[in-house]
């Protein structure tokens, strides 16, 4: 029961349970929810994580912070010309911080490598959504990157980011299964909201990547089955699930192959 409580209801099952609610009501009565799903997330990252240190301490400590600027901040890309370039930005500086005790240390050649290639993935992720649009199964691949991710990082040491990666994608799962619905043509999930989810995961790869030893070619999978439902014409359910899942998988396999030992973060 403590397993139950500590970890399956505020990371699977609460957060499913009102990402359903949530959906219906978008559907039913058109409420675009972003700050909705939002407090889904922070419900569960508060229950799993406990009340973070301010000034943060940790880099988990920074997401909640990060969610609640990201929201803020979405307001002026869409009255800017400079949208694109400006959440661009955005990400740089949520990594920098989060990177920035280790980036005081030990600026090594390969966390470089990896700040630049999670900002160039989100700059690229994020270009749909800033112009106003999501693809059909936006929700859907993003719960499938957040759920392989999970699972990646809990086996490769990093058990608190595992449980909130998996909570993410149980905050978007109203929104997924909505989306294999047959005879609907757009997604449920407000542009915002995928946005928001976007750069939390984002945020979290990065995380797992920098505190946890992640390889490099797993963060690089997921990050490609997160941009490439993006920027590829999806046209189905099927394709859009193999996009998604094909790295997704593949990302897993690779840790599986590479990984020696591991530590908790």
């Amino acid at each position: 029961m403590d397993t139950f409580y500590q970890i399956l209801l505020p990371g699977l099952v609460a957060p499913l349970a009102l990402s359903l609610v949530l959906a219906t009501l978008t559907l039913r009565l058109h409420w675009q929810g972003a700050w909705g799903v939002a407090l889904i997330w922070l419900i569960s990252y508060f229950w799993l994580r406990g009340l973070p240190s301010l000034p943060p301490r940790e880099a988990a400590d920074w997401l909640w912070l990060i969610g609640l600027a990201t929201l803020a901040a979405a307001v002026i890309p869409y009255v800017s010309r400079w949208r694109w370039l400006w959440l661009s930005g955005l990400l740089a500086v949520y990594l920098a911080v989060i990177a920035w005790p280790v980036m005081r240390h030990d600026g090594s050649v390969m966390l470089f490598v990896e700040f630049v290639v999670v900002v160039a993935a989100g700059a690229a992720s994020i270009q749909r959504l800033i112009d106003g649009q999501a693809t059909a199964f936006d929700a859907l691949t993003m719960a499938i990157v957040s759920a392989g991710y999970a699972v990646v990082a809990a086996l490769g040491g990093s058990l608190l980011v595992g449980l909130l990666s998996g909570a993410l994608a149980a905050a978007l799962g109203g929104y997924a299964l909505y989306e294999l619905m047959p005879r609907r043509k757009a997604t449920l999930l407000p542009v915002r909201a995928a946005l928001l989810a976007s750069i939390w995961l984002l945020c979290l790869m990065f995380i797992g990547c920098v505190y946890a030893g992640l390889p490099l070619g797993t963060l690089a999978l997921l990050l490609a089955a997160l941009v490439l439902n993006r920027v590829l014409p999806v046209r189905g359910l099927g394709q859009a699930v193999m996009i998604a899942g094909i790295p997704t998988v593949s990302a897993l396999a690779w840790l599986v192959l590479t990984q020696d030992s591991s530590s908790y973060y």
